[in-house]
Parts: C-alpha cells; structure tokens; sequence
C-alpha cells in the first residue's frame, strides 16, 4: 500500500501517539508504565529500558505541541487535551 519508507514511519508515529493519549486517559503515567502498557519491548526478555526510551522522546514530542505535559515533580506525564 505505502512503499515510500517515510510515509510508513509517519503513520506509525501518528498510530503510536494515539496510542500513548489513549493508554493516558484515565491517570497520569510514567514512561516505563506506558510501555508495558502497550507492550513495547525491543527483545523478548527486554526489561522495558528501550520501550521506556522511544516513548520518552515520543512524550516531548507531544509536550511540544501542547497535548501532553510533566506531572508529579517530572516523573509522570499527563494529557491535557482531555
């Protein structure tokens, strides 16, 4: 359907980020908790490190554009687009 690698990677960026505000809903998160929310690992036996890692740089993404915001000294996140 897309054979252009960049507009592949848009929609899953996109695809991710509602993923994140959907799993943030109900109560601010931090990073790590979003991940295995989502089940985001790199490998099988992954301790969440990198899942913690891509989601952090996807929250200052959406902090950037006003749809998320830090909470609770730092740690958790929360949405503010309701």
């Amino acid at each position: 359907m897309y054979e252009d690698p960049k507009t592949v990677a848009a929609l899953g960026i996109a695809y991710l980020e509602s993923a994140i505000l959907e799993v943030m809903r109900d109560q601010p998160l931090r990073p790590i908790e979003i991940s295995q929310r989502l089940g985001i690992t790199s490998y099988p036996f992954d301790d969440g490190k990198n899942g913690f890692a891509m989601i952090h740089g996807l929250l200052r993404k959406l902090a950037s554009e006003g749809r998320v915001e830090r909470y609770h000294n730092g740690v958790r996140w929360k949405r503010t687009d309701g």
